[in-house]
C-alpha cells in the first residue's frame, strides 16, 4: 500500500522506515510519552523520538496502530504506518542548490529478454555447492553472474544421459558419446604438449568418443558394470559397449541382423490410448467405493496397467452427454477369469457426475511408447536387454512382441532369450533384480515355494531353446542327444534347419478348374526326430520278461543319453532301407541339416515342484553321407 507524505522542500530525501524503541527522547511538548500497549508488554513506558523539522503526529493520535483501545478500528492502519517512517535529507544542510549526496555506485542488471523459461536440450547448467561441515548450501543457487552453464553440439540433438566416472563426465546425446572434465581443464604448454591442472572449473573441456554414436532416445537401455557401459542406439541399429577402447558394436557378434531389425522398429514417441471397457452391472448404484468390476472383453485384463487414468460418462452443467476425468487412477488390477476388479486410489461419487444408473461403460487412458530397458545381470555377469514395442491392434494395446537376451562378456557373444518382461533392472551386491507392475522381483532366488513361479505367475514346466550349430559350413547328420543334471527333462522338439523352397503340385485351384490340373506352391522341408520321453516318462515293464526298459533317456555314468530316431518323410534322393510305404516315418537315426533346434522342457511325472537342473547339454554327429 503506497502512502503520501507532505514535504515542504523542494529537495530529494530517502524514506526510511523504523520501529521505535525504548529511549529517552521527549515528545514535542518536552514531556515522556507514555502509552499502554499490548507490545511489547503491557505497561511499558515507550519514549517517542522526532525528526527535528518534520510534522510528526499533527493529528495527535497515538503512535502504534494495534492500540485497538485509543485508536479507531478504521483509522489506525493508516496513522500507524505514518509513524514507521522519517526523513533524511540528500542535499548538504538542506540548502537550496546546494551539493547533492550522490547515491554512489548501484549494481543492477539489465535484461532484454522476457524471464520466460527455456528448454535447452544440448545444454549443462549446475549450481553452488553444498558443504555438510561447513553447513553452506547453495544447491538452489543458479546465479546468473557465473558461467554456470556448458553446452555441446546441437546436431547431435538433445542430451539423454548423464554418467559421472572418476573425473570424467560421460554425456550421451542422441547421436553422439562424449566426455567432459569435471573440476579441472587441459591445457597445453608451448610446444603443444597436453597437460592438466587443477582450476576451478566445474565442466571443462568436452572430448567427444571416436564413431557416431548415441544412445538415440533410449536413456533406459543403459547399464554399467566395472569400466565398462553398455547402451542402445536404435537409430543405427546397434547394441554398443563403451570401455577403454572406445566404442564397440557388441551386436555384431552373430546377431547383426536380427538387432538390425528389431530395433528398427523402436519408436520412442509416446502417445495417448484410450481404451473402452463393458462394466459389470450390480444391482443397486453403490457410492462412495473404489472398486469397480469390468468384463474381460475384449482387451482382457492384461491391457490395464496400474497409473491409468479412469474416465466415466456423465451430464455437464448444461446437460450434455460428455466423459468426465475423474482424477482416479487404477492401483491394482485383480483377474477374475471372465472378468477383472480395478482397485482405484481415490473413492467414487456418482452425484459429482449426474449419474443417475450405474454406468454401463467406462474408458482407462494410458500412454504408451517402446522401451528398450537395459540393466547388468551381476550374478551370471550379463549385460541383459529387453526390446519392447507397443502397439495398437484393434483398439487393444498389444506389448506381447518383447524380446529379451543377455549378451556375456566371457564368450563375447549373445548368450540366451528369456521369457519375462522387465520395466527396470538392476544388481545389489551379488542379486539380480527386475520389477514389472511396480512390483520388485529378485532373480534366481530357489526355494520350494518359488519355483515354478515367474512374475507371481506359476508355471508347471520350464523350457530351454538351444542351437547345436559345430562346424557350419558341414551338412552334418546328428546321432545321439545327451545331457548332465537331474532326472525329470524331456525333448520335446529336435529340428534341423529349413531347405530351400520346392515346388509341388497342391489341390485344384480354383474348384471349378479342368480335372486334373493343379496349382503348384512352394515348400520347404524340415527333418525332425521324435519326441524323446524323460527317464521316468518313458519307463515301461516288458510283459514277456518282466524287465524294466526305456523309451526316452536312459542314464548312464550319472548321465543322461538317448538316440535320435527320425520322424520325417524320406525325400527324393535319399538313399536309405526302408519298405517303401509312404504313409510311414522312414526307420533310419539321425537328424540331417547344418545345425538343429533343440527344445527341452521339464516332465510333469518326475518330482514335480522339486528342483531341477540343467548343466550342459551335447549331441554326438558325423558328416551326412545321404
Amino acid at each position: 500500500m503506497a502512502y503520501a507524505f507532505g514535504i515542504k522542500f523542494f529537495n530529494s530525501f530517502w524514506m526510511k522506515k523504523v520501529v521505535p524503541k525504548a529511549g529517552t527522547d521527549m515528545n514535542p511538548a518536552g514531556s515522556p510519552a507514555t502509552v499502554n500497549l499490548a507490545w511489547p508488554k503491557s505497561g511499558d513506558e515507550l519514549p517517542l523520538s522526532l525528526w527535528p523539522g518534520v510534522p510528526w503526529n499533527p493529528t495527535g493520535y497515538p503512535i502504534f496502530p494495534w492500540n485497538e483501545a485509543v485508536i479507531n478500528a478504521n483509522e489506525n492502519q493508516s496513522r500507524g504506518q505514518e509513524r514507521q517512517w522519517y526523513i533524511e535529507e540528500s542535499v548538504i544542510r538542506g540548502g537550496f542548490n546546494n551539493t547533492r549526496v550522490d547515491l554512489g555506485v548501484r549494481a543492477y542488471l539489465v535484461e532484454d529478454d522476457e524471464a520466460v523459461q527455456q528448454r535447452r536440450g544440448n545444454s549443462l547448467i549446475y549450481s553452488g555447492v553444498y558443504n555438510s561441515r561447513t553447513g553452506i548450501n547453495d544447491t538452489n543457487v543458479f546465479s546468473i553472474g557465473e558461467d554456470i552453464t556448458k553446452s555441446v553440439n546441437p546436431s547431435y540433438g538433445s542430451i539423454q544421459k548423464l554418467f559421472a566416472e572418476n573425473t570424467n563426465l560421460n554425456i550421451f546425446q542422441e547421436n553422439k558419446v562424449q566426455y567432459a572434465l569435471i573440476n579441472k581443464d587441459a591445457v597445453y604448454s608451448a610446444e603443444g604438449s597436453p597437460m592438466q591442472t587443477q582450476s576451478n572449473v566445474v565442466i571443462g573441456q568436452i572430448v567427444p568418443y571416436l564413431g557416431e554414436y548415441g544412445i538415440s532416445r533410449n536413456p533406459e537401455s543403459f547399464a554399467t558394470y566395472g569400466f565398462q557401459k553398455y547402451f542402445a542406439d536404435a537409430n543405427r541399429g546397434i547394441i554398443g559397449r563403451l570401455s577403454r577402447d572406445g566404442i564397440t558394436e557388441i551386436s555384431n557378434y552373430g546377431m547383426k541382423d536380427y538387432f538390425r531389425e528389431a530395433l528398427s522398429g523402436i519408436n520412442p514417441d509416446s502417445s495417448v490410448v484410450t481404451l473402452s471397457f463393458p462394466v459389470t452391472l450390480p444391482a443397486l448404484l453403490p457410492n462412495n467405493i473404489n472398486y469397480m468390476n469390468i468384463t474381460a472383453d475384449p482387451c482382457g485384463c492384461g491391457d490395464i496397467e496400474t497409473g491409468m487414468t479412469l474416465f466415466i460418462p456423465g451430464v455437464n452443467g448444461e446437460g450434455d452427454f460428455t466423459w468426465f476425468d475423474t482424477g482416479a487412477w487404477v492401483v491394482e488390477t485383480i483377474d477374475n477369469g471372465s472378468y477383472c476388479t480395478l482397485i482405484f486410489s481415490s473413492y467414487l461419487n456418482w452425484d459429482d457426475y449426474n449419474l443417475l444408473a450405474w454406468p454401463s461403460e467406462i474408458r482407462l487412458q494410458r500412454y504408451i511408447s517402446d522401451r528398450i530397458i537395459g540393466g547388468w545381470d551381476i550374478h551370471n555377469q550379463c549385460y541383459t536387454v529387453s526390446l519392447q514395442p507397443t502397439r495398437v491392434e484393434n483398439d487393444c494395446v498389444n506389448e506381447d512382441n518383447y524380446e529379451t537376451l543377455n549378451f556375456d562378456e566371457s564368450i563375447n557373444g549373445w548368450v540366451s532369450f528369456h521369457g519375462y518382461k522387465p520395466r527396470m533392472m538392476c544388481s545389489l551386491k551379488s542379486s539380480f533384480f527386475s520389477s514389472d507392475s511396480f512390483k520388485l522381483w529378485k532373480h534366481y532366488y530357489d526355494t520350494p515355494t518359488s519355483r515354478g513361479f515367474f512374475y507371481d505367475q506359476p508355471y508347471q514346466s520350464a523350457q530351454i531353446t538351444f542351437v547345436f550349430n559345430p562346424s557350419v559350413s558341414t551338412m552334418k547328420s546328428f546321432q545321439t542327444v545327451g545331457y548332465e543334471g537331474s532326472n525329470g527333462w524331456e525333448v520335446i522338439s529336435y529340428e534341423s534347419d529349413p531347405t530351400e523352397f520346392d515346388q509341388y503340385p497342391g489341390p485344384i485351384n480354383p474348384p471349378t478348374a479342368f480335372p486334373g490340373t493343379y496349382s503348384l506352391s512352394w515348400q520347404f522341408y524340415i527333418d525332425e526326430a521324435q519326441r524323446i520321453y524323460s527317464y521316468e516318462q518313458g519307463r515301461y515293464v516288458d510283459p514277456t520278461d518282466g524287465l524294466i526298459y526305456r523309451v526316452g533317456f536312459d542314464r548312464k555314468e550319472n548321465r543322461y543319453v538317448s538316440e535320435l530316431k527320425s520322424a520325417s518323410l524320406t525325400q527324393a534322393g535319399e538313399v536309405i532301407s526302408w519298405d517303401g510305404n509312404p504313409n510311414t516315418a522312414a526307420p533310419i537315426s539321425g537328424i540331417k541339416g547344418y545345425f538343429v533346434t533343440v527344445n527341452l522342457q521339464t516332465d510333469d511325472v518326475t518330482d514335480v515342484g522339486g528342483l531341477k537342473e540343467l548343466f550342459a547339454v551335447s549331441s554326438n554327429w558325423v558328416v551326412s553321407s545321404h
